[in-house]
Protein backbone atom coordinates (compact mmCIF):
# COMPACT_ATOMS: atom_id res chain seq x y z
CA UNK A 1 0.00 0.00 0.00
CA UNK A 2 2.93 2.31 0.68
CA UNK A 3 4.01 1.76 -2.91
CA UNK A 4 0.73 3.20 -4.23
CA UNK A 5 1.19 6.48 -2.39
CA UNK A 6 4.69 7.00 -3.77
CA UNK A 7 4.93 9.88 -6.23
CA UNK A 8 7.01 9.42 -9.33
CA UNK A 9 8.99 12.39 -10.77
CA UNK A 10 6.35 13.06 -13.42
CA UNK A 11 3.61 13.11 -10.77
CA UNK A 12 5.35 15.41 -8.29
CA UNK A 13 3.94 18.89 -8.00
CA UNK A 14 6.29 21.55 -9.31
CA UNK A 15 6.87 24.92 -7.73
CA UNK A 16 7.09 26.63 -11.12
CA UNK A 17 4.03 27.49 -13.13
CA UNK A 18 3.78 25.97 -16.59
CA UNK A 19 5.40 27.95 -19.40
CA UNK A 20 2.90 30.20 -21.20
CA UNK A 21 2.24 29.66 -24.88
CA UNK A 22 4.58 31.66 -27.09
CA UNK A 23 3.01 34.34 -29.24
CA UNK A 24 3.15 38.00 -30.15
CA UNK A 25 2.43 39.01 -26.56
CA UNK A 26 5.63 37.40 -25.29
CA UNK A 27 7.97 39.65 -27.33
CA UNK A 28 9.95 42.17 -25.33
CA UNK A 29 8.57 45.69 -25.43
CA UNK A 30 11.65 47.09 -27.19
CA UNK A 31 11.22 44.55 -30.01
CA UNK A 32 7.64 45.63 -30.56
CA UNK A 33 8.70 49.29 -30.65
CA UNK A 34 11.41 48.51 -33.21
CA UNK A 35 8.93 46.60 -35.39
CA UNK A 36 6.41 49.45 -35.27
CA UNK A 37 9.06 52.05 -36.15
CA UNK A 38 10.29 49.89 -39.02
CA UNK A 39 6.75 49.43 -40.37
CA UNK A 40 5.99 53.17 -40.16
CA UNK A 41 9.29 53.98 -41.88
CA UNK A 42 8.58 51.55 -44.73
CA UNK A 43 5.09 52.98 -45.26
CA UNK A 44 6.48 56.54 -45.28
CA UNK A 45 9.16 55.55 -47.79
CA UNK A 46 6.54 53.91 -50.02
CA UNK A 47 4.40 57.07 -49.96
CA UNK A 48 7.37 59.35 -50.74
CA UNK A 49 8.91 57.12 -53.42
CA UNK A 50 6.97 58.48 -56.46
CA UNK A 51 7.89 62.07 -55.59
CA UNK A 52 11.55 61.19 -55.03
CA UNK A 53 11.77 59.33 -58.34
CA UNK A 54 9.98 62.12 -60.26
CA UNK A 55 12.35 64.76 -58.85
CA UNK A 56 15.38 62.61 -59.70
CA UNK A 57 14.20 62.02 -63.27
CA UNK A 58 13.40 65.72 -63.85
CA UNK A 59 16.77 66.75 -62.41
CA UNK A 60 18.56 64.25 -64.65
CA UNK A 61 16.63 65.43 -67.72
CA UNK A 62 17.45 69.06 -67.01
CA UNK A 63 21.18 68.26 -67.10
CA UNK A 64 21.00 67.03 -70.71
CA UNK A 65 22.08 69.87 -73.05
CA UNK A 66 19.67 70.85 -75.86
CA UNK A 67 16.82 68.84 -74.36
CA UNK A 68 13.69 70.20 -72.81
CA UNK A 69 11.35 67.82 -71.07
CA UNK A 70 9.57 67.12 -67.85
CA UNK A 71 7.98 64.11 -66.20
CA UNK A 72 4.62 64.93 -64.68
CA UNK A 73 3.47 61.77 -62.94
CA UNK A 74 5.10 58.53 -61.88
CA UNK A 75 3.26 55.42 -60.76
CA UNK A 76 5.25 52.79 -58.92
CA UNK A 77 3.83 49.27 -58.80
CA UNK A 78 5.78 47.30 -56.21
CA UNK A 79 3.23 44.48 -56.00
CA UNK A 80 2.82 43.86 -59.71
CA UNK A 81 3.42 40.26 -60.71
CA UNK A 82 4.02 40.66 -64.43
Amino acid sequence: MAEAARLYPADRPTSRSPRPARGFGTLPKCSIVVLVILAVGLVALRLALPHLVRNYVNRTLSKIPDYRGEVGDIDIHLWRGV
